[in-house]
């Protein structure tokens, strides 16, 4: 296709430059700057093979802009995306998060191939491409501060947006407070957007509250879109088999000609791929591609990660072969393919001396100048020739199998390799930058998993160490003034993963102190911001991983930073003043600091209802959310009809929200009805708060029947809640029901991703072994009690400070199934383990701890009198009732219904001992008592 130039309203100043194959474009504004797609919906002309023997391109099959597989089961979401594309605005940004292999890039591509070129109202056509983060970065700088015209209308996809989100903010806020004269659509495309911080956050909560904000932009600000996984069925089947006949093409004489069976002609194969992993794209077409090398069966028996690195060892291997043809090193090539993956692309204009240098300092011997061309060859940059940004080389695609090339060139080698691999990466770094280290952030999220999955290999573990190790070593490489320019890097880690826990809270402590140090020095207002933006990062981070008191510590530096700023400009900062307020009280309810936790509580309610009267839209959700916190705040002090008031409040308005914004709002009021649940039983109104808890369960069911992915998680937990509103009605065997469902849905979820659900699935068969045990079932509810403290005891053994509560808990309830069952001494054990393991847990943060060590006492206390032990029993309810005493004291309405249970046992098992009662201590508790029940005659 030869170049060719369109005008924009005659002026050649913002005129569109199609260059090349058609698959680049050029936006030029005034001559001053040009703003460079990529349109992947042209597919380029397919390369020649190397030579007649080198192994088939299979990846090729699964380039999304590609256009060799059929894009199955988004119809709909399709159709959404073109009535946004249609809607009468100038300037609208749209974003969809999920993660590697769901088909985001692939989705994007066939927008941008029904819609380029595409007349609006008679005039210009559309014009749609991807722009790649390193060139945003770069032009939204200027585009935030120069007038322009905006040629034609025009859909903009940025992949991995959270790279580029400041750059992206700053030209939002540009859009939102100039007039615009043009139609723009932007369409965000990321893997993880974490609740409360990062990049997501960032773009979406925009200081001050005047009426031309960033949020106006938003299709949801509250939240991105989240690409569902494909629907069970047969669209499924459809792309499973379009991969593998397209994989038999590709393979030719030697490909395995076994076939999948029919869809609905087996029904264990049908329930196979049914599975949550298939429900992801990439995992579907992997296994038609192996379908096509090694049959069905085989495919179908490869996990996730076991699948992608036997793809990336065929590209390795067709790499090889190419090579040695070309008298290039087949050690040499493999090295080096594995090395610019890990760079995320090395630079064109040094590649050769680039190569030369890693080449020699790994031992390999080989003309860097073929290896460079080889390179070029089968890994084309995907810049065009004249977007005037430094080309680079193109990596393995898709980026999963991409990270396994590395794992099988650069990670699996000889002890000694493995040991050097920390410099290896710091080469890397040295190299490209931030690209190296985008590169080995994704490979620890798909990669390192392996570390907190127990059916995972050991082989898989020692890769997965081998990784988090790895990027332990960049992080600590860094040197302050570059980590700092990384710092939208770590706040994408992951919140839920384990295994990132730790590295993310220690370079989330790192950023806060430098940000706090430029603040301090400079008393400039962004860097305020910033310092004041990660100490809340850190508080979460922390708090992940149980150091609670350092948590409250970063958790009140951010509102104190945040306090100052909002004193200064209150439009710009007094929303997140409140935001960090919300996050204070949460610390400070984790320490048992519960009247500080309420204070803190109630200054956001207070703040937000302020900012919610001068501007509704944008503050009313952030109000709900305040309310629904403040409710349970409120609870935990035993102020009961005030916390069923907020709990109340915050359905009202949600149910407010959702009735005009269904699918923005829907989700929080499911929240809110489950809190209200909680709050109506603690009243006693049972039958009330079965119908909040099950609307909440309704809603989340619908929820998640459209998008399983985002929505299984609260659905499960709306069960677990539903469960216990049955039980407190005597409906047992629907609250099993429902126990069962949750724990099925978490078996599931956990299945998928051991990281982030695994604790979930423990709680719930904490409280199905409850529900079992209710109606009899005890050798079940053994079983679910045991495994739900094995779970615990292997969370508790890589995070002890933030899961050794959870483990105590089970074990007080394995202690009970065991005693229900008759094997007294197992129990015996079990509780006196739970004792061990809160008080230690208590010496170390009595206010939060120590009330759940009464409960531990007295469970205790309950087994020893099974084995006879009545002395110690008794000295073991003293010892409960001694430690809930002083917060009962000052709490009453907290602890009345404890401390009733515990002194009753105390008195009887005494009395029953001949032990004389100690009045010392009891006293006091029986006048707050009588004080409480005259209260509640009159």
């Amino acid at each position: 296709m030869t170049n060719r130039k369109v005008d924009a309203k005659g002026n050649i100043k913002n005129s569109i430059v199609i260059t090349g194959d058609g698959n680049h474009a050029v936006l030029n504004f005034g001559g001053a700057f040009t703003l460079p797609l990529e349109r992947k919906q042209i597919s380029p002309p397919a390369r020649k093979q190397p030579n007649a023997s080198a192994l088939p391109n299979l990846l090729s099959l699964l380039a999304p802009d590609a256009n060799k597989l059929p894009l199955v089961g988004r119809a709909d979401l399709l159709g959404e995306l073109q009535v946004w594309l249609d809607h009468d605005v100038d300037v609208s940004v749209e974003t969809l998060i999920a993660r590697a292999g769901s088909g985001k890039t692939r989705l994007a591509v066939e927008l941008c191939k029904q819609v380029d070129g595409k007349a609006v109202r008679d005039t210009t056509g559309w014009l749609a491409g991807f722009i790649r983060p390193s060139d945003l970065a770069a032009v939204a700088k200027q585009l935030a501060t120069t007038a322009y015209h905006w040629p034609q209308p025009t859909l903009l996809v940025v992949d991995y947006a959270a790279a580029v989100h400041r750059p992206l903010a700053d030209w939002l806020d540009r859009l939102a407070s100039t007039s615009f004269d043009g139609k723009l659509r932007l369409l965000l495309l990321e893997r993880e957007a974490p609740d409360g911080f990062g990049w997501w956050h960032d773009l979406s909560r925009p200081p001050g509250n005047n009426a031309a904000t960033r949020r106006d932009l938003l299709v949801d600000p509250e939240r991105p879109r989240t690409l569902p996984d494909l629907d069970p069925g047969k669209v499924r089947h459809d792309l499973l088999i379009a991969t593998q006949a397209a994989a038999q093409a590709m393979i030719g004489e030697g490909a395995n000609r076994a076939t999948f069976a029919p869809f609905g002609s087996d029904a264990s194969f049908d329930e196979a791929l049914a599975a949550p992993r298939f429900g992801n794209p990439l995992n579907l077409a992997m296994a038609g591609i192996i379908a096509a090398q090694r049959g069905p069966s085989e495919a179908f028996g490869l996990r996730r990660l076991d699948a992608a690195r036997h793809l990336a060892r065929h590209e390795i291997k067709r790499i090889a072969m190419i090579a040695t043809g070309d008298g290039i090193a087949e050690d040499a090539a493999c090295h080096a393919l594995g090395f610019n993956n890990l760079c995320g692309g090395m630079a064109l204009e040094s590649i050769i001396a680039d190569l030369e240098n890693e080449l020699t300092t790994v031992g390999h011997a080989t003309p860097a100048g073929a290896l460079a061309k080889l390179m070029q060859q089968e890994l084309p940059s995907p810049g065009g020739q004249e977007d005037g940004m430094p080309l680079r080389l193109g990596t393995t695609q898709p980026d999963l199998i991409g990270e396994g090339v590395i794992v099988e060139t650069l990670l699996k080698g000889t002890p000694a390799q493995i040991v050097a691999a920390p410099k290896l990466v710091e080469r890397t770094y040295a190299l490209t930058g931030q690209h190296a280290a985008e590169s080995l952030m994704r490979l620890i999220q798909d990669y390192g998993h392996a570390l907190e999955d127990g059916s995972a290999s050991a082989e898989d573990r020692a890769v997965g160490a081998t990784i988090l190790n790895l990027f332990t070593a960049l992080a600590k490489a860094i040197p302050d003034d570059e980590i700092v320019a990384l710092d939208t890097l770590i706040s994408a880690m992951p919140a839920n993963s384990l295994v990132l826990r730790e590295v993310a809270a220690e370079q989330s402590a790192r950023l806060a102190n430098l940000w706090s140090v430029i603040a301090q020095s400079t008393s400039d207002e962004d860097a305020l911001n910033r310092a004041a933006g990660w100490q809340n990062n850190l508080a979460n981070r922390l708090s992940d991983l149980g150091q609670r008191e350092a948590a409250l510590a970063a958790a009140q530096e951010a509102v104190d930073l945040y306090r100052a700023l909002a004193a200064a400009r209150p439009d710009a900062f007094t929303p997140y003043l409140a935001m960090s307020l919300s996050n204070l009280a949460t610390m400070l309810s984790g320490l048992g600091q519960r009247e500080a936790a309420l204070a803190a509580a109630q200054e956001a309610v207070d703040l937000r209802r302020a900012l919610a009267a001068v501007r509704p839209d944008a503050f009313t959700p952030d109000l709900a959310a305040s309310l629904n916190n403040l409710a349970s705040f409120l609870s935990d002090l035993g102020q009961r009809e005030a916390a069923l008031s907020a709990a109340q409040e915050a359905v009202d308005l949600r149910r407010a929200l959702a009735a005009v914004r269904p699918d923005a709002f829907t989700p929080d009021l499911a929240m809110s009805l489950n809190n209200l649940a909680t709050m109506l039983s603690d009243l006693g109104q049972s039958e009330a708060a079965l119908i909040a808890a099950q609307e909440a369960v309704d809603l989340r069911r619908a929820l998640a029947a459209v998008l399983p992915d985002a929505f299984t998680p609260d659905l499960a937990m709306s069960l677990n809640n539903l469960a216990i509103r049955l039980s407190a009605l005597g409906q047992r065997e629907a609250a099993l029901a429902a126990a069962q469902e949750a724990v099925d849905l978490r078996r599931a979820l956990a299945a998928a991703r051991p990281d982030a659900f695994t604790p979930d699935l423990a709680g719930s068969l904490n409280n199905l072994a409850s529900f079992l045990s209710d109606l009899g079932q005890r050798e079940a509810a053994l079983i679910a009690a045991q495994e739900a403290v094995d779970l615990r005891r292997a969370l508790a053994a890589v995070l002890p400070d933030a899961f050794t509560p959870n483990l105590a808990m089970s074990l007080n309830n394995l202690a009970n199934m065991l005693s229900a069952l008759g094997q007294r001494e197992a129990a015996l054990i079990a509780a006196q383990e739970a004792v061990d393991l809160r008080r230690a847990l208590a010496a170390a943060r009595p206010d939060a701890f120590t009330p759940n060590l009464a409960m531990s006492l007295s469970v205790l206390a309950d087994r020893l009198e099974e084995v006879d032990r009545i002395t110690e029993a008794v000295a073991a309810d003293h010892a409960s009732v001694s430690a809930l005493r002083p917060y009962f004291l000052a709490q009453p309405g907290a602890f009345d219904t404890p401390m009733m249970s515990y002194l009753r046992d105390y008195i009887r098992r005494a009395e029953a001992a001949g032990i004389a009662i100690d009045e010392l201590l009891v006293m006091p508790i029986f006048e707050m008592i009588q004080s409480l029940q005259a209260g509640e005659g009159q």
